[in-house]
C-alpha cells in the first residue's frame, strides 16, 4: 500500500518551532512528509531533523499582489506534482494561497490551523482585506482548527 502524503505549510521561519516533532511523528506513522516554506538555515535543519522533504517557496508576509500570484502558481505546481492526500497550513499567507491551490488541484483533505489573526491589530481597508482573506481561506478548508478559545471567538 502506498503511503499517504502530508504537506505542512508555513510562511515565517520562526513558525518551524511550532512544528517540532510533528512531521517526524507522521513519518513514523508511515506518511510521506513535506514542509512547504521559504528556505532558511532553520527550515533546512528542521527538515533534516524531522526527516521530511523541504518544498521551497518564495513567499512574503505582507500583501504583494504580483508576488502572491507567482507564489500561488508555484504552490499549485507543487501540489499538482506531489499529489498530497492532506495539507495542513498554518500561517495566513501560505494558508490563503495554499487552500486556493489545493482546492483547484483537488487535495482530498485541507486543514487550516489558525494560530492568530493579523487583522487584529490593523484598521481601515487593510483590516477589511485581511478579514476577507481569512474568510476565503476558511471557505476552501475542510477543517479549521483554532489553537485556543480566544482565537476561535475572535474568528467567529
Amino acid at each position: 500500500m502506498q503511503s499517504k502524503k502530508l504537506i505542512i505549510g508555513i510562511t515565517a521561519e520562526g513558525s518551524v518551532n511550532l512544528l517540532l516533532g510533528q512531521l517526524a511523528f507522521y513519518k513514523f506513522q508511515g506518511y510521506e512528509t513535506y514542509l512547504l516554506a521559504p528556505y532558511s538555515e532553520r527550515s533546512a535543519a528542521f527538515c533534516k531533523n524531522e526527516g521530511c522533504e523541504h518544498l521551497i517557496i518564495d513567499i512574503e508576509r505582507e500583501i504583494s499582489p504580483l508576488k502572491d500570484l507567482k507564489t500561488l502558481w508555484k504552490i499549485y505546481k507543487i501540489f499538482k506534482a506531489v499529489k498530497p492526500d492532506i495539507i495542513n497550513l498554518g500561517t495566513p499567507k501560505v494558508s490563503l494561497l495554499g487552500m486556493i491551490a489545493a482546492f483547484v488541484v483537488g487535495v482530498p483533505k485541507r486543514i487550516y490551523t489558525c494560530r492568530g489573526f493579523r487583522f487584529e491589530h490593523e484598521t481601515g481597508n487593510k483590516r477589511k482585506v485581511l478579514i476577507a482573506m481569512e474568510k476565503i481561506t476558511s471557505f476552501f478548508a475542510h477543517k479549521v482548527i483554532c489553537i485556543s478559545n480566544s482565537v476561535e471567538n475572535l474568528g467567529i
